[in-house]
């Protein structure tokens, strides 16, 4: 196996891998945020 097909590979793999992390985190804030402002609403 050609070692630059290689590190391409990883690189991009590891990158993928990142967006996925951050828009993972992102849908999971929003989720949060909206939970918590039902709390709110149901308590005020």
């Amino acid at each position: 196996m050609n070692v630059w097909l290689f590190a391409g590979c990883m690189f991009l793999v590891a990158v993928f891998l990142n967006t996925l992390l951050l828009f993972g985190h992102r849908m999971v804030k929003k989720r949060i945020n909206k939970k918590w402002k039902r709390e709110t609403e149901i308590a005020d």
